[in-house]
């Protein structure tokens, strides 16, 4: 959920998650992901999914903690394939698409084709996706093993659900 907002916060030019979370679409689509993405793990008993979600919901409201969107969105080659590729890959074993994944992708995507300084490993290789129409930079970039399995590239349907998405950004 932090790279989200990160992502869609750069996009729309908020500094920090605090200014990012007072939009409403950023925090549908915060909350969102979040229920999206905990039927993907078991917690033990007493621990409260709902009162951990509250509570990181708080934090990124919170404008003392001046967490920077642009800052929060470096990295994604590191972040993305711990943090969203797993929910992918056990949604397509269900036979699902994760929507709200797949909108991080798009966003993360999106931030990368802005023209924004990127900050990552893989940074010469997200330069080129600039210039390149958003199917190609999509194909581009779910093609690069260190990030996405073939399970997942190959996939029509994140494919298309990523696209779209993109597009409606």
């Amino acid at each position: 959920s932090h790279s989200l907002i990160a992502y869609l916060g750069c996009f729309l030019g908020c500094e920090t998650v605090a200014d990012a979370m007072q939009n409403n679409t950023i925090r549908q689509a915060v909350t969102a992901l979040m229920a999206e993405t905990e039927k993907t793990f078991a917690l033990p008993e007493p621990f409260s999914v709902s009162d951990y979600q509250a509570d990181l919901l708080s934090r990124f409201d919170n404008h003392a903690l001046k967490h920077r969107c642009d800052q929060i969105a470096m990295d994604g080659s590191q972040k993305i394939p711990q943090r969203i590729v797993p929910v992918i890959e056990w949604y397509l074993q269900r036979g699902e698409i994760p929507r709200q994944s797949c909108r991080v992708i798009a966003a993360w995507l999106a931030f990368l084709r802005s023209g924004q300084t990127i900050n990552d490993p893989l940074a010469n290789e997200f330069v080129t996706l600039r210039g390149l129409p958003a199917e190609h930079a999509l194909d581009t970039l779910l093609n690069m093993r260190a990030i996405f399995p073939p399970a997942i590239a190959s996939h029509k349907g994140v494919r298309e659900c990523i696209l779209h998405t993109m597009n409606s950004l």
